[in-house]
């Protein structure tokens, strides 16, 4: 979204912004001039090509901003990162766990309020998780666990459950961190399925055939 945005929103207001679901794309203030529109060097060869005149490279350029300002509207509209749930919960992301700091707690606070508005806690448990996590934060080993922490190696969850049971957390803490963790996954579970269905499918195959090779095959 930075990078869609950053072709025809002022960088200026790109770095104020807590989030990109704030900006008022239809504010002409937030935008860059049609002179300074970003098209990429793919684009700017085959204008070249043309020998596009000035009126053609403008009106390009205006058609240009409005497009992608619609898809972006569309895209945060669609998108999960206007819900303060979702940015709440990246208290726990693999870029801010290295250093505990103002951020991560605030974000922690942000997650937790969600949390109890939604009574999946009360408020004294609340309290709990987050001076807990905070202690946490504050212990010399867990600083040595993190620091390594490579995502395309170790998934997050397992990460965070190992050093959760490494510290021993408490059952409250650790319900939290999973309620939180499993809220990424989405429909993956859902998505592999059509893969596995494809891999089962030959010439010929009845819908009954499939659904009992599932049924097999998900048992096992």
């Amino acid at each position: 979204m930075v990078t869609l945005l950053g072709m025809f929103v002022k960088e200026d207001i790109l770095d104020i912004v807590d989030s990109v679901a704030n900006i008022d794309l239809n504010s002409k203030n937030n935008l860059k001039s049609l002179k300074n529109v970003k098209l990429g060097h793919a684009v700017r060869a085959e204008l070249k090509k043309i020998q596009a005149s000035e009126a053609d490279l403008s009106s390009f350029k205006e058609n240009f901003r409005f497009m992608i300002k619609v898809m972006c509207e569309k895209l945060i509209e669609r998108s999960p990162i206007k819900y303060n749930l979702c940015k709440g919960i990246t208290f726990s992301d693999h870029n801010l766990i290295h250093s505990f700091g103002k951020k991560v707690y605030a974000l922690l606070e942000m997650a937790l309020e969600e949390f109890l508005e939604r009574n999946w806690l009360i408020g004294s448990q609340c309290d709990e998780i987050a001076i807990e996590f905070k202690e946490l934060s504050a212990q010399p080993t867990v600083h040595l666990r993190l620091k390594p922490y490579d995502r395309k190696k170790e998934r997050l969850d397992t990460f965070w459950m190992s050093v959760l049971t490494d510290y021993g957390a408490s059952d409250l803490l650790v319900s939290f961190m999973k309620k939180t963790l499993i809220l990424s996954h989405g429909n993956a579970f859902v998505k592999r399925g059509f893969s596995i269905n494809k891999e089962l499918i030959v010439e010929n195959h009845l819908s009954r055939s499939l659904v009992a090779q599932r049924q097999v095959y998900d048992a096992v």
